[in-house]
């Protein structure tokens, strides 16, 4: 657990030259919205508020902030929730908010249309981690409301990062995951943008 946090919370210079200064990010952040909402599941409307899990400095939430009430980010890395200080400011109805990996997310039960989250939980270190992520989102979901995720393919491995996350051999494991903590599984899908992510869509009855 500590090498994980340790890693996403690199001193700025480094997570500017990693993260925040490459202009591919902004680039293809029109590409990764579009992997996310654009389902029958998960489109926008102007009176949603919207939870983005693992948000980093907030690229993809200022990209949808536009088309909803409220766009807000978690995520476990005081660095980035930093920087995401700088990177949205001026940006009306966004907020990020910094959390414990086991922690509460800081909403209110049934408050939130729709959750999402992209590129942050293979990464995650274990299934009980995970499973916490998926009931705290449950949690803060709307009946009715839907919860769209990307993780890897194949077995458990995040060498690059120093620590061992998680990934599902299929995009029905990954599913499955999902059913015994209440969600009703609406699709996945393989290989979309990538060969190697699996999603799912959920929603919380």
């Amino acid at each position: 657990m500590n090498d994980y946090v340790k890693f996403w919370n690199p001193a700025p210079s480094d997570l500017r030259q990693m993260i925040v200064n490459p202009i591919i990010w902004d680039q293809e952040i029109p590409i990764h919205a579009d992997l996310i909402f654009n389902t029958p599941f998960t489109r926008l409307q102007p009176d949603f508020t919207v939870l983005e899990v693992g948000c980093g400095i907030g690229r993809l939430m200022k990209h949808i902030v536009p088309q909803v009430q409220s766009s807000c980010g978690v995520d476990i890395s005081q660095t980035m929730i930093e920087e995401s200080h700088n990177y949205l400011r001026g940006v009306p109805n966004v907020s990020t908010f910094l959390v414990e990996p086991e922690g509460a997310y800081p909403f209110v039960d049934g408050t939130v249309d729709l959750v999402y989250s992209f590129l942050c939980l293979q990464h995650v270190p274990g299934r009980e981690l995970l499973h916490h992520i998926y009931d705290e989102v449950f949690r803060v979901l709307k009946p009715g409301g839907v919860f769209r995720c990307q993780t890897h393919a194949g077995c458990a491995t995040d060498s690059f990062a120093g620590y061992v996350g998680s990934w599902y051999p299929s995009a029905e494991c990954l599913a499955q995951d999902f059913v015994g903590r209440g969600f009703t599984v609406c699709e996945t899908q393989t290989g979309l943008g990538y060969s190697e992510w699996l999603w799912a869509t959920l929603c919380k009855p």
